[in-house]
């Protein structure tokens, strides 16, 4: 089975090449963002798009509260928040 890995700000600069890095490893890969950067965006397999604010926690709350991932990645956002909401969420 695929790893399930969470990118926060997949869409950014690094962003891209963590999610494709990830692809070509294997995973199956879903990308938290606010939607804006989505333009020219392009990944070399299909991701999973979860789409809030990273800097709201009520967003954040919102997009995570039912879902679960093997690796969370955070490039972006307000990143205590994320830890704190991605507790028991992700294994790592």
């Amino acid at each position: 089975m695929a790893i399930r890995t969470l990118v926060v700000g997949g869409t950014g600069p690094s962003g891209v090449h963590i999610v494709n890095f990830l692809l070509a490893a294997g995973h199956r890969v879903s990308v938290f963002n606010s939607g804006q950067h989505d333009d020219g965006v392009s990944f070399d397999s299909e991701v999973e798009r979860i789409y809030g604010d990273a800097r709201d926690a009520a967003s954040i709350h919102g997009a995570f509260a039912s879902r679960k991932w093997d690796i969370a990645i955070c490039t972006y956002g307000r990143l205590r928040v994320l830890a704190n909401e991605l507790e028991g969420k992700t294994g790592r």
